[in-house]
């Protein structure tokens, strides 16, 4: 399995994300030091092409959650091959688990 989508699945199981959750899921939003994320966002394919951001699926799931050990392993990983990709001295952004240009992987 690509070691992106293992991490992916890894920050799913250890969190109860949602599908569309994890796959918005920006750095901004992952605070690695405070063993949290924030969940802001939701992506959805309309029409199963056009991808489009908005809001998670209800109310409550727009939250903070804790990071387990093997989640905080996976997103520290993300980390690192991002880092590796792009040019030193560059910043982390955008999603945490993107195409390798940076788009959102499809939600199926």
């Amino acid at each position: 399995m690509v070691p992106e989508l293992t991490d992916l699945f890894e920050v799913m199981l250890g969190t109860g994300m949602r599908r569309g959750e994890a796959l918005a899921l920006h750095r901004t939003d992952v605070h690695l030091m405070d063993r949290k994320l924030f969940v802001r966002w939701t992506l959805a394919a309309i029409d199963n092409s056009e991808l489009t951001f908005g809001q998670p699926k209800t109310e409550t799931s727009r939250a903070w959650i804790s990071l387990s050990p093997r989640a905080m392993t996976a997103l520290h990983r993300q980390a690192t091959l991002q880092m590796n990709a792009h040019p030193p001295g560059g910043r982390l952004e955008g999603l945490v688990f993107p195409k390798p240009d940076g788009a959102p992987l499809r939600p199926h």
